[in-house]
């Protein structure tokens, strides 16, 4: 090899190393980008499924005490139509053939 690509090599190999290292260090901070993009999404995934459930177990209570209230105010209504019901039949009490039949068009016009 002669002189000139001696000088040549000498130039070449410190810029190709600086080159390197230049690729490198970016691709050092990139990957340490990424991960505090990462931590910061894990937590936010974190804190928006923690609200999520927190939101749906309430509503789950609201939702079953309502439906408590519900089940208490049919069972309510329920014995006033039988006592409604009773004092009904017991001045006509023809008054149950009647029923029976209402009922009986009733389930027919559902059934249509």
């Amino acid at each position: 090899m002669t002189e000139q690509m001696w000088v040549s090599l000498a130039i070449q190999i410190p810029l190709v190393v600086a080159f390197m290292w230049f690729v490198l260090e970016i691709n050092k901070r990139s990957d340490l980008s990424n991960q505090n993009r990462d931590v910061l999404a894990a937590a936010a995934n974190q804190k928006r499924d923690e609200e999520w459930r927190a939101f749906l177990t309430s509503q789950r209570e609201q939702y079953i005490t309502a439906l408590g209230r519900f089940a208490e105010e049919l069972k309510f209504h329920g014995g006033m139509i039988s006592i409604l019901n009773a004092a009904l039949l017991a001045k006509d009490p023809d008054m149950a053939k009647t029923i029976v039949e209402l009922q009986r068009q009733q389930m027919e016009s559902r059934n249509k």
